[in-house]
């Protein structure tokens, strides 16, 4: 569980919600300055807490729509922390 300097408290689980209604997946990882959302049939990716507008009762609210996800998503973390390098992944297993 991660506070934010404006009391705003997000946690594994938390269901993610653009300002425009649009569900776009479930915080999977948190570190103190972003988050990584678990998407459903698509790559995981980060987002800065700065785009964080309420978080409370499960549900984290951004200040962007979900168009504005793009530009919003943080590039090369992995890289920076070490903590899941790209040569690391697992290549994909899923049958079509």
């Amino acid at each position: 569980m991660n506070a934010l300097p404006n009391t705003k408290v997000l946690t594994e689980g938390d269901r993610v919600i653009t300002s425009d209604g649009k569900e776009l997946g479930l915080i999977k990882e948190l570190k103190p300055d972003r988050f990584k959302v678990d998407v459903r049939w698509a790559l995981d990716y980060w987002l800065g807490t700065e785009i964080v507008d309420s978080a409370e009762q499960g549900i984290v609210q951004l200040f962007i729509t979900k168009e504005g996800i793009g530009p919003a998503k943080l590039h090369d973390i992995d890289k920076i922390d070490g903590s899941e390098l790209p040569s690391a992944q697992k290549p994909d297993q899923r049958s079509f």
